[in-house]
């Protein structure tokens, strides 16, 4: 699913933008996916291709299907949808607008899990500390230590992590922004943003990963 974040014009430095966004208690989704997204694939293989590191091709595998069943969820129709609810008239009866937030609830807690959770390889990320600083594929590196300076576990991709591995997520009402909480730390991200820019973002990493291991394309 492509990337539909809006354009946005920059006008200070991507070092001053890092700091910026380390300092800050709610991340800059728009941001962070802008900066991922203008890493090219041809790039992510390239410089991925250098870093030895050993992935249970299982995870892959398993993942990949996940991730196109969330496309397939997305676009099935309601007709369809409502074939697979089991209690008796309760299908006639909810409303198109309910199937969508059914549908749109059950993608992003499969994506987010996906991208946070289950692909996230330890030794792939600290082997970007090795990547040179005009590297294509800094802002990945960037990203995976965006947080504490002083603790890399403190990341803001570590308190994601562990809001949905503790369940303590919860999208709003409207399905415009959904909350993570980690233990003192609580952020409210746009969840359009957080699903199709950032979490695709992460699981593109993950897959042009994959390619170079494997030598084929996705």
């Amino acid at each position: 699913m492509p990337t539909k974040v809006a354009d946005m014009t920059i006008e200070v430095s991507a070092d001053v933008i890092r700091e910026e966004l380390e300092s800050a208690d709610n991340p800059d989704i728009a941001e962070w996916s802008k900066r991922l997204s203008s890493v090219s694939d041809e790039d992510l293989r390239c410089e991925l291709s250098k870093l030895q590191i050993d992935i249970n091709d299982d995870k892959f595998t398993q993942a990949i299907s996940a991730y196109v069943l969330t496309d397939v969820l997305c676009n099935l129709d309601n007709k369809i949808l409502r074939s697979f609810i089991k209690e008796g008239s309760l299908k006639q009866i909810i409303p198109d607008e309910e199937l969508n937030s059914i549908r749109f609830r059950g993608a992003m807690v499969i994506r987010a899990y996906i991208a946070f959770v289950y692909m996230r390889s330890k030794q792939l990320e600290r082997c970007l500390d090795s990547i040179k600083e005009n590297s294509p594929i800094r802002p990945f590196r960037d990203f995976f230590r965006q947080g504490s300076k002083k603790n890399s576990s403190d990341t803001i991709g570590q308190h994601i992590r562990n809001s949905l591995s503790h369940g303590d997520f919860k999208l709003s009402d409207d399905l415009k922004s959904v909350q993570f909480n980690d233990r003192t730390r609580q952020y409210k991200i746009d969840s359009k943003l957080f699903y199709e820019g950032l979490c695709h973002q992460l699981e593109r990493f993950y897959f042009r990963f994959y390619e170079v291991r494997n030598k084929r394309i996705l």
